[in-house]
């Protein structure tokens, strides 16, 4: 439960980010890859296909993450887009070695793909009434998110750079900086990426349990901050319910007591027409009413 109300928080202060320009929902990082936030379901998918070429998504969410607000496997494979899940938890963990493998594996594919039908394209023989053969289509382009295109799937689009262009770990993170200057890798993920890098080089054999986990207690504090939130909403509602009992009360006081009087007043006017003892077994229990009532 936590989890969701931190990532539907979120997922909202993102939008709003992108709503007044701050941030951008996705960036482009070569020719064939696209660095983003989630795309939320609507005509954003299709503009992906249709203006950027998208032919493939790899995602780093979770499967609630995915529910309600983005496409599935399913929906993704009827507009022509092959579709990758690589569960990973946010804030408390860094994708796995096997998962960075199996992501940079398929964009590696694509990317090779593409590269052998531009070849094709180039060697067929040009012909001036075909326009077809006088445009060149876009490159077939890969998109790969997480909730807000930060942290999880920038660590996999590092070790693709790594891959592609051989590029050291600190080159492949700056690159990517420099096209979207609001990612964030913490030490485990910068671990993460050099671990990748020796696996390529066979130092170490790939481990399809090796998750690391985040020690710096992110959730914790988001938690801790939530529900401090929440403690001090439930006080504020307590507050205001016990000023408003009290106010209550004391009108149903004033009122006694007026009606105590208006009661006493009577009573002193027609005093005459009882006897002495009657009279006064009167006044005293108006009296006693009363103390009840206060």
């Amino acid at each position: 439960m936590t989890e969701k109300l931190i990532f539907y928080g979120s997922l909202a202060y993102n939008v709003v980010m992108n709503k007044f320009n701050i941030r951008k929902w996705y960036d482009r990082i070569d020719q064939h890859v696209l660095l983003g936030a989630l795309p939320l379901r609507g005509q954003f998918p299709k503009m992906l296909v249709r203006q950027e070429n998208v032919r493939a998504v790899i995602s780093l969410n979770q499967d609630f993450e995915l529910n309600y607000v983005s496409l599935s496997n399913e929906e993704w494979h009827n507009l022509g887009v092959e579709f990758l899940q690589l569960p990973t938890k946010d804030f408390v963990e860094v994708p796995s070695l096997d998962n960075l493998h199996k992501g940079v594996h398929m964009m590696m594919r694509i990317v090779d793909q593409a590269s052998r039908q531009q070849q094709q394209q180039q060697q067929q023989p040009i012909s001036n009434n075909d326009p077809t053969t006088t445009t060149l289509s876009p490159k077939p382009s890969i998109y790969v998110h997480c909730k807000a295109g930060r942290t999880r799937s920038a660590t996999l689009v590092a070790c693709y750079l790594i891959m592609a262009y051989n590029l050291s770990p600190e080159s492949a993170v700056n690159f990517i900086r420099d096209k979207r200057p609001h990612i964030y890798l913490s030490t485990k993920h910068l671990e993460m990426i050099q671990l990748f890098q020796r696996s390529l080089n066979h130092e170490i054999t790939k481990n399809g349990t090796d998750v690391k986990r985040i020690h710096e207690p992110i959730l914790l504090v988001m938690t801790i901050i939530m529900f401090i939130i929440f403690l001090t909403l439930l006080f504020i509602c307590i507050h205001q319910i016990d000023r408003k009992r009290e106010t209550n009360y004391r009108r149903f006081i004033e009122q006694s007591n007026r009606f105590y009087k208006m009661n006493e007043s009577i009573v002193s006017k027609n005093c005459h027409e009882y006897p002495p003892i009657l009279r006064k077994q009167q006044l005293n229990q108006l009296r006693t009413n009363n103390c009840l009532f206060q």
